[in-house]
């Protein structure tokens, strides 16, 4: 059987998942009559369940939209900026001139915008105030050059075996979040579609990293992200333009060390949490902006991807392939076969095949799913469900497991997809458990506390097929995705159910 027979099998032939009477999936059959006998077997009292629709096809299953980069692109509501209208060359003395009037179009328009963002800000946790992580008591404009590109600390993080990389990104607002009020804590999109990530899963949304660590609503992270987004729909020539001469300014910061020798390779995101398709908006930037750092650092003719001078991102948007040598994409699994925007089957083929036209990888998020029931948890998982993942897979090159027959390759050792192997068709990262800033416990003395975005009790309910699981203690077991359960993790919540009693 041919590895895309295998994948449309895996994703749309009808079958029978067995589960037995603590929710957990012991097995997988074509033949109902054999999913009746292991699932008798499965459990000696109690519920068996019996879901015909873990695996089953649709009747009309639409073909995803071969122009979904297209569709993303409109849903960002910015607008396209003609090459002529960005492109200066930092380094000449006209080149400086127009980088400085562009910026001061931005720090006009976000002085004003922050104002606004200021009194929103009347009813929530955090007053304004010039303490690190929380809301700046004023704009500055320093948030424009030196804060404009970040890193974070996954980011941050160089890979194991070789310290010579880093990267460094734009974080703008993700979903629908720049398009309502500046402190919203919705995770949809925003009116009439409208999305800095259009192309996102329910669940995906449910677990956004935009809401968690420094990154929690009321943080100057999440202000700053705001004042970004908005910023580069009010002005996207003159964003464009301030964005270039910083990416080119980021990589000449670490191309030298102070003894004049080659420093270390730097990688930039500009969709650390957004999902918008900059080869749109801006038709040659990427492609411009590496070409003029590659040839400022004289590495123009003889470059390769180890050097580093390139931008990479993860991405949704099916049928988005980047730009070779100057854009490198990896396709985040959603976990969903046949969403609402058509089915996964041929695209997934594709990535693993290693087609043109789609992203040169595909990246899952693996979740470790207990044999047991955890008391402390009242589920399936205990408190940080990655990180056994995490444990057993450290130093290795490869998870050990496979996902549709492919090895996984361990991808939090570096969040640089870049430079991953070129046979790499399956990314793994352990699920880590996004925290947000909630009301202190009364008399902690703590200006605020930390509450999990999704509770371990919580994560079959509401993120049914983000995650896949992983189950245990057999550490060569499959990942499965398994959809939504109720909360005694007993009975599967989806249509088609079949509940047998034993």
């Amino acid at each position: 059987m041919s590895r895309r027979d295998s994948i449309r099998n895996g994703l749309s032939k009808e079958k029978f998942a067995v589960l037995n009477s603590d929710g957990e999936m012991v097995a997988v059959d074509d033949n109902r009559d054999e999913a009746y006998e292991k699932a008798r077997h499965a459990a000696k009292k109690g519920v068996v369940v019996i879901d015909k629709n873990v695996y089953a096809k649709r009747e009309n299953p639409k073909a995803l939209p071969k122009n979904a980069v297209d569709i993303a692109f409109k849903a960002a509501e910015i607008k396209a900026v003609k090459k002529s209208d960005w492109l200066v060359d930092p380094g000449t003395k006209e080149g400086k001139k127009a980088v400085k009037e562009a910026r001061a179009v931005l720090r006009e328009s976000g002085r004003e915008l922050y104002g606004y963002m200021l009194e929103a800000l009347e009813d929530t946790i955090h007053r304004a105030k010039d303490t690190k992580g929380v809301i700046a008591a004023n704009f500055s404009p320093a948030w424009l050059t030196t804060g404009l590109l970040r890193q974070n600390q996954k980011m941050a993080k160089f890979l194991e075996f070789d310290e010579s990389y880093d990267s460094i990104g734009l974080s703008l607002l993700p979903h629908g979040a720049s398009f309502r009020s500046p402190f919203s804590t919705s995770t949809d999109h925003g009116p009439k579609g409208a999305s800095y990530c259009k192309f996102s899963s329910h669940e995906c949304r449910n677990a956004c990293l935009v809401n968690t660590g420094q990154r929690a609503l009321e943080s100057g992270s999440f202000a700053a992200s705001y004042l970004f987004s908005h910023l580069l729909r009010k002005h996207p020539a003159e964003f464009l333009m301030n964005l270039m001469d910083q990416c080119l300014k980021a990589w000449e910061k670490v191309w030298y060390d102070t003894a004049k020798k080659k420093g270390h390779g730097r990688f930039i995101r500009l969709n650390v949490l957004s999902d918008i398709p900059w080869e749109k908006i801006a038709p040659g930037f990427l492609q411009t902006v590496t070409r003029m750092a590659r040839e400022n650092l004289g590495v123009a003719k003889d470059w390769n991807m180890s050097d580093g001078l390139a931008f990479y991102d993860y991405t949704k948007i099916p049928y988005r392939a980047g730009v070779k040598g100057h854009y490198d994409l990896t396709y985040s699994y959603t976990g969903k076969r046949d969403f609402e925007d058509g089915d996964m089957g041929d695209h997934m083929a594709d990535i693993l095949e290693g087609q043109p036209g789609v992203a040169n990888r595909m990246a899952v998020v693996f979740v470790q799913k207990e044999l047991k029931y955890q008391k402390k948890t009242q589920s399936f998982y205990r408190a940080s469900p990655g990180a056994n993942i995490l444990k057993r897979s450290k130093g290795r090159d490869y998870m050990p497991f496979t996902f549709f027959g492919e090895p996984v390759w361990n991808g939090d050792r570096s969040d640089i997809r870049a430079l991953d192997p070129k046979d790499v068709r399956v990314v793994g990262l352990a699920y880590k458990v996004g925290r947000y800033k909630d009301v202190p416990e009364p008399g902690s003395g703590k200006q605020y506390s930390l509450t999990p975005v999704v509770k371990p009790s919580e994560i079959d309910h509401l993120l049914p097929t983000f995650l896949v699981r992983v189950m245990q203690p057999d550490p060569e077991a499959p990942p499965i995705v398994v959809p939504t359960q109720d909360k005694d993790n007993r009975a599967m919540a989806v249509p088609g159910l079949e509940i047998i009693e034993d």
